[in-house]
């Protein structure tokens, strides 16, 4: 039911791949290597290989019905339907 999908510079579609892990993905963004996947339903931000597309990885959102997700120089910037905006450091293990 949920896909993510992969272009090429002219339009071209290079991949289809259904989204089977994450339950209700809403909101995406990019932060150079990986891509985040929020999903409203779970309340989770999801790490995605954008070669492989298996998820890597998660955390709990702070953004409860997460409608917004940004990355901008080493932060995410989460918000949710009438919720606040939270700034987030996601650190390695």
């Amino acid at each position: 039911k949920y896909h993510l999908l992969r272009f090429d510079e002219n339009g071209k579609m290079l991949a289809k791949v259904r989204m089977n892990n994450i339950s209700e993905p809403s909101q995406i963004t990019w932060d150079g290597s990986c891509l985040w996947i929020t999903s409203w339903y779970s309340q989770k931000v999801y790490k995605v290989d954008p070669a492989s597309f298996r998820v890597l990885g998660h955390f709990n959102s702070p953004a409860k019905d997460a409608t917004g997700i940004a990355w901008d120089k080493g932060y995410f910037w989460i918000t949710g339907t009438y919720d606040d905006l939270y700034r987030i450091k996601v650190g390695e293990k």
